[in-house]
């Protein structure tokens, strides 16, 4: 962003002062965040309203659809059993994902209903699974369907605490929780270490590699650099301490030369499940790389 540009060095880090090589990369920061006078949020439009999905994958019957539920909400910070028995005031019913979550120091209980059918749902699922919801007294019971509902289905649900959703209606109502209570976090403090590798600045060990092996890790740096601002966009620091949006999907490579473009499965991602894993992957194997470079000295 021009002259608002400012480079972030993470606390706490033992870096040493950039050699000419790595003055040049901290002077070409300010090229990396803005593409032919663009501002960032251009490059790295963001929704008010995040329209992506978690995952794109598909269940491809009810035990997986069934499964897929219970990750989402696991990985949203609740407790969760499949296929739970629990007894209602009038009988025992087993319920396909049983899942707990305190909030203010109350519980809240949901209870949800998967039905990987190749028909609609009729509303008589309906009436059913509202009495179980209303006789255990869960707080929201939610009937997640493959094909839809019926129109009958849709008015037995009206006034009630229970929701009728698509299996992609249900990750739109949970992406707000997943992303603060998963994939935040797992964007942080799973690519910690190779974060710290592609800042501006070099780590304390890079003045004790050969000169065939500094040239190797900027080679290195620019392969990863675009990366490596992805992965900052998509942190705890930028996304909670500054407020910044997450970067919609699909991301577009920006960056100039001789910063190398993102990898082909980081562009192709329209899932931040989807992003989070092939971005923990070319990570892993450029931490790998890194770590090569650090045995040289």
């Amino acid at each position: 962003m021009g002259s608002k540009v400012a480079v972030v060095v993470r606390p706490n880090r033992r870096l040493k002062a950039p050699g000419p090589s790595a003055t040049a990369i901290h002077s070409a920061r300010p090229t990396l965040d803005c593409l032919d006078g663009r501002d960032r949020s251009e490059a790295f439009p963001s929704n008010a309203r995040l329209a992506q999905v978690i995952t794109t994958s598909v269940p491809s019957d009810w035990r997986e659809l069934q499964d897929m539920v219970a990750r989402v909400l696991t990985e949203c910070g609740m407790h969760v059993e499949t296929e739970k028995n629990v007894t209602t005031v009038r009988e025992l019913v087993e319920i396909d994902v049983y899942a707990e979550e305190v909030s203010d120091g109350r519980k809240n209980i949901i209870l949800c209903e998967c039905k990987h059918w190749k028909s609609a749902v009729p509303k008589t699922i309906v009436h059913a699974f509202r009495t179980v919801v209303g006789d255990f007294g869960a707080n929201k019971g939610y009937i997640i369907s493959s094909a839809g509902f019926q129109s009958g289905a849709h008015e037995a649900a009206q006034n009630t605490n229970i929701e009728l959703v698509t299996w992609p209606e249900f990750q739109s109502l949970f992406e707000p929780a997943w992303l603060k209570h998963f994939f935040i976090p797992r964007m942080t403090d799973d690519l910690d270490e190779f974060g710290t590798l592609v800042e501006p600045l070099r780590p304390e060990w890079y003045g004790d590699l050969p000169q065939d092996g500094k040239a190797a890790f900027d080679a290195l740096l620019w392969e990863y650099i675009e990366l490596g601002v992805l992965v900052m966009d998509c942190s705890r620091y930028m996304t909670t301490v500054l407020g910044k949006p997450l970067p919609s999907l699909p991301i577009a490579s920006k960056l100039r030369p001789p910063a190398a473009p993102l990898p082909a499965d980081v562009i192709a991602a329209v899932g931040y499940r989807e992003l989070y894993e092939s971005v923990l992957k070319h990570s892993q194997k450029a931490v790998e790389k890194f770590r090569a470079l650090r045995e040289q000295r």
